[in-house]
């Protein structure tokens, strides 16, 4: 898990750096083990606990943003097994809103602790990839200084990078508010330019490819929608 676990565990290792360092000049099978070692288990460690953010996501995130609402209602003929729908029964997800005004001047907040109730699917995103670059930060820096290797980072959180990578497209594709997409667009940005302010560019691909993603999903929601648009009902 993750804040002072994280914390307690790196400085218990970080006394043995020394022990390290002797055996990576005079036993150096043994020194690659031992590296290889930390790597696979973290690499596990990092994996599942994203995958149990992921599940959390989806629990806990509210459902408007999934629904298939266009700008205009599709006005369907009132019958014996419907009834009209109205411009009143439409979601109102278009809308900024004040908590999702509030997360644009949060993204680099601390990640926020969720309740078991619903939360607005950008602020449970924020949050997951707020805790990923703390994470990747906080490991990258230990690592460095204990096994003086700029490159295990990599090997850590490749598979947690894969499954982000995933996780989010799948995500992407049930979204139907250009809002939220919107949302995501500035957090990958400014995660990204955060990351490279850490020098750290483990997860430049990652958020170049997830801009590219949001880009092709939203022209398609706009499409949807203006031809919703250029189609309605005048009346």
């Amino acid at each position: 898990y993750y804040g002072t676990d994280q914390i307690a565990v790196q400085s218990d290792l970080i006394k043995s750096k020394y022990l390290y360092s002797f055996l990576k000049k005079n036993s150096p099978d043994i020194e690659i083990k031992i590296k290889d070692y930390y790597t696979q288990i973290m690499s596990r460690i990092y994996l599942e606990n994203f995958k149990m953010i992921g599940k959390m996501v989806y629990k806990r995130m509210n459902p408007i943003s999934t629904y298939n609402e266009i700008l205009v209602p599709i006005i369907q003929k009132q019958s014996f097994f419907s009834r009209k729908t109205s411009i009143t029964d439409s979601t109102a997800f278009f809308e900024l809103g004040e908590t999702r005004h509030r997360l644009i001047h949060d993204i680099l907040s601390p990640p926020q602790s969720f309740g078991d109730v619903h939360y607005p699917v950008e602020a449970l995103v924020r949050s997951m990839y707020q805790t990923l670059i703390d994470t990747i930060t906080m490991e990258t820096t230990f690592a460095n200084n204990f096994f003086e290797d700029a490159n295990i980072g990599m090997s850590i959180f490749s598979a947690t990078s894969r499954f982000m990578e995933s996780f989010i497209t799948e995500l992407f594709g049930k979204i139907n508010d250009p809002i939220s997409l919107l949302l995501f667009y500035r957090f990958a940005i400014a995660h990204h330019k955060e990351m490279n302010n850490r020098k750290i560019s483990l997860l430049d691909a990652h958020f170049n490819s997830i801009q590219q993603k949001i880009e092709s999903r939203f022209k398609s929601l706009m499409t949807i929608n203006r031809n919703a648009i250029e189609n309605c009902d005048i009346s």
